[in-house]
This record gives structure tokens, C-alpha cells and sequence, in this order.
């Protein structure tokens, strides 16, 4: 699954970047996942993850699954009709580390799932509402409410090759007759 998944997510950040120069740090220079830095977009950016994440649920053998229509509502994925996930994407900053953003402590969906972008990586997490409302996020900008941030390093995340196990655990097994693609 991992080498799909890294085909899929190279080939969606492919599809997205403009022939835009923009300074990186130097980790990302000719990286295989180097074009994520260039979609300046957070719009742009989140359909990629959106995208790229139904994708590895279709991978993974869930056959329901459902991208909003609009790329903007209460929920990104709805698995048979049941399950929402809201899903968020982030490249590694130069710490090493990666910011989750806009999320809410009033959240309409069931499980969110961080998709974490690195040079030559993909990692994943995926957490059920009741542990988003626990824990500390921080607010988008001094002063606001309503909108959040949430940090992440590597060891709090999971290499893409375990994805499946780890949908599993979240979102039940899939269909044992459903097919993989």
C-alpha cells in the first residue's frame, strides 16, 4: 500500500502545482513529495489531502466512501453514509514538526484523520471526536475563537503503510468482499 499511496499523493500534488518558484527550506529541494511546498493554496491544499485520503480509503477496501460535493461543508469523507471524517493535511515544517489547522472544538464529524507530508514521506493519525474535544489546541490568531491549530510530531504519527490496520481500528474492517483499488 505504501508505494501506492506515494504514487497517488505525488501524482495529485503534480496535478496542483503552478509554475510557481517559492523558497523552501533545503530538506524539500528535490524531494519526491517536493511539490506540496509549492501549492501556496490552503484550499488547493486541503483538496489534495481530501482527495488523496478517499483514495487510500478506496485502497484500503472501504467501498462507501463519499467526497463532499463542494469541498466545503460539515464533513470531507463520508463513509457509507455513516461515518464522517474531516480530514487535514501538513507539510514538515523545519523543526520537523507539523501544524494541523482549522479545527474546532465544535466539530459536526466523527473522526478527523492528519495526513502529515513529509520529503520523502507520508504519515498519518487518526483521532475520534471525544479525543479532539481533550485536547489543547491553539487558536489560529491572538484573539480569535472558533478556529484552531494543533501540533504534531513524527513519533505521534503513523508511516501510510499501516493504514489499513489503522482504519480498522476506527472506522470498522471493510467489506471482506469489497474491492481494493
Amino acid at each position: 500500500m505504501k508505494e501506492q499511496a506515494e504514487q497517488v499523493l505525488a501524482e495529485l500534488i503534480k496535478a496542483a502545482v503552478e509554475n510557481k518558484t517559492v523558497k523552501w527550506a533545503a530538506k524539500w529541494e528535490n524531494a519526491q513529495f517536493g511539490g506540496i511546498r509549492e501549492v501556496r493554496s490552503t484550499t488547493t491544499r486541503g483538496n489534495i489531502g481530501e482527495m488523496f485520503a478517499a483514495r487510500l480509503l478506496r485502497m484500503a477496501g472501504y467501498s462507501g466512501v463519499e467526497e463532499h460535493p463542494k469541498r466545503r461543508g460539515p464533513w470531507d469523507i463520508r463513509i457509507d453514509g455513516r461515518i464522517k471524517l474531516e480530514v487535514k493535511i501538513a507539510s514538515e515544517d523545519a523543526g520537523g514538526g507539523f501544524q494541523f489547522n482549522g479545527l474546532s472544538y465544535r466539530p459536526s464529524y466523527d473522526i478527523l484523520l492528519l495526513i502529515g507530508i513529509q520529503p520523502e514521506g507520508i504519515l498519518f493519525g487518526f483521532m475520534k471526536r471525544e479525543q479532539l474535544l481533550k485536547e489543547t489546541l491553539t487558536p489560529m490568531s491572538r484573539g480569535s475563537s472558533g478556529s484552531y491549530k494543533m501540533s504534531r510530531r513524527p513519533p505521534q504519527l503513523l508511516p501510510i503503510d499501516k493504514f489499513a490496520e489503522e482504519a480498522a481500528k476506527f472506522l470498522g474492517a471493510p467489506p471482506a468482499d469489497a474491492p481494493r483499488q
